[in-house]
């Protein structure tokens, strides 16, 4: 491998409003058209997207094809997984696009499904998006916790030695806007071994949220 360093950046965002009419496409497709969301950044020219349904679990993966090469993808029930090789160096890597279920009879399925995508990866592997899932009381502001389902997530973690990377500038990642609002974190960037061996100095932080309940990370 390379071992020149490379700098890349991931942005992970569960934003509202992009499975509207206008900004539906045909699905699991790669396509180096324009990306259907306005707010993409022009130079992400090259993108994988799922329809959703109704108003739930749409999703977008979107590179640049001067720095990144898909090779292959995998699409699952609450994610969309897309393998990227460096136009500029040996560098390759697995992103995991979550969407998990908000609904909690769903959550033992899901994490099923990411244990089952973990036998598909043979290298450095990035989990990013909407877990919908505490891994502790400290992860919401009103102390609700339901510690079945955080202990289920923390197992697979641990089970599949996934490190979670920490959010360095704030606490939480999701806010239901009320007058006293509640606050979750639901959001995170996960890595496997490889991809934090290869990528040591990797660290998360919050960007402007101009929508949506979720905080975008970077």
């Amino acid at each position: 491998m390379n071992v020149t360093p490379m700098n890349y950046v991931f942005i992970s965002w569960n934003v509202r409003g992009l499975a509207s009419p206008a900004s539906k496409r045909p699905s699991s497709t790669i396509s180096t058209t324009p990306p259907p969301s306005a707010f993409l950044p022009r130079n992400l020219d090259a993108y994988l997207e799922v329809d959703a349904t109704n108003t739930w679990g749409g999703m977008i993966t979107a590179w640049d094809s001067t720095a990144f090469t898909a090779t292959s993808s995998l699409l699952q029930r609450h994610s969309l997984t897309v393998f990227l090789s460096s136009t500029a160096s040996d560098y390759s890597f697995a992103v995991t696009n979550v969407y998990a279920p908000s609904n909690r009879n769903d959550s033992p399925a899901f994490l099923v499904e990411l244990r089952a995508l973990a036998t598909h990866i043979p290298g450095c592997w990035l989990l990013a998006g909407d877990f919908n899932l505490t891994r502790s009381a400290a992860d919401n502001s009103n102390g609700s916790f339901h510690s079945p389902l955080s202990t289920a997530f923390n197992s697979t973690i641990d089970h599949l030695s996934l490190i979670d990377l920490p959010l360095l500038d704030r606490l939480y990642t999701w806010s239901n806007h009320h007058q006293t609002p509640t606050l979750a974190r639901l959001d995170r960037v996960l890595f496997n071994v490889s991809m934090n061996t290869t990528f040591p100095n990797s660290f998360l932080r919050s960007l402007p949220k101009p929508t949506s309940d979720h905080t975008p990370r970077s």
